[in-house]
Parts: structure tokens; sequence; C-alpha cells
């Protein structure tokens, strides 16, 4: 859980209390989660009324299994939210037919941060890559695409990868 040691750290580096940075960091990305629901809901029903989006973000924060990892001191608030934000980019760039630049590095960029957070983010892109050839198909412009979206993830797999061989001396990270 590489990029969330660094990021509790970086707080702790600021003299934080270890535990209050990562509690912190687990609001932060959580709330990050509630932001992304926020945006997605407007951009999809911009004339709807609030009372869905208002009952399903309380939905969300009142679930027993949010609240536990928020506190928890674990990746799992980084992990949602980077995927939130990963899931609205994607949903932008497969609605529109000439999607922006931005969301295309946007998207490649969310996904580099989950292949340095877990060591199985790197299925992510693989999910988000079949997902964008079934809904375009295998062209020369979805395959340009595809390769803008994977050369972050790709760099961030390749490098932690490479450290872990180098230092570790192994292709797997050991979790005990």
């Amino acid at each position: 859980n590489l990029l969330w040691l660094l990021l509790g750290a970086g707080l702790g580096w600021l003299h934080l209390d270890l535990i209050d940075s990562v509690r912190l960091l687990g609001l932060l990305n959580m709330s990050l989660v509630l932001l992304a629901n926020a945006y997605w809901y407007q951009y999809l029903f911009p004339q709807s009324k609030l009372f869905p989006l208002v009952m399903g973000q309380l939905f969300f924060v009142l679930a027993a299994p949010v609240a536990v990892w928020t506190i928890g001191g674990l990746e799992q608030p980084l992990i949602a939210s980077l995927l939130a934000w990963c899931i609205v980019f994607t949903c932008l760039i497969l609605k529109h037919a000439a999607p922006r630049p931005l969301w295309i590095w946007s998207v490649s960029t969310l996904l580099g941060a989950l292949a340095l957070t877990r060591p199985d983010g790197i299925l992510f892109t693989v999910i988000i890559l079949a997902t964008w050839f079934l809904w375009r198909g295998i062209t020369k412009a979805s395959l340009l695409t595809a390769a803008k979206i994977l050369t972050v993830p790709v760099f961030c797999y390749s490098a932690q990868l490479a450290f872990r061989l180098w230092y570790y001396q192994a292709w797997v990270p050991n979790t005990a």
C-alpha cells in the first residue's frame, strides 16, 4: 500500500500523529467519494431534485462499513475515492465522441495512483480498458486513447515492480 503509506508518512512528517493522519486521510477520501457521487448525479440529472442525491449520500455516510473504513486507518478510503473519480472521468470519456484530453489524463493518473496504492490496482486499468473497447470497439482512435490511458498506470506499476525486484528480490509483495 505504497501510496497510502507515503501519504500517511507525509502528514506524520508535518508532526501530525500517525493515527490521526490516516484517519484524516480516510475522512478526506470518503468526502471525495461523496463529491464524485454528487458531481455525477448533477451531470446526469441537471434538472432533477436533490432529494434522491441527499438520500443516497445519507445511506452511504450512515453505512457502518463506510464508517469503519473511514477511521480504520487502511487504504480503502483512498481506493474508493480514486475509483469513484476514475468512474466519473471514464463515463465522461465514453459519453463524448471527442473526449477532452484532461479527462483522458485524469483517468490515467487515477489508475496510476491505484496501481501504487495496491499491487492489484493495475487490474482496474484492465477493467477500464476492456470497458473502453467494448463501448468504442477496436479502431485506430480507440487504440490511441487506450495507449494514453495506459501510460501512467503502466509506468507506476513498472516502477514499483522494478523497486520490489531490486530491493526485495520478489515479484509479488510479501504481505506477511
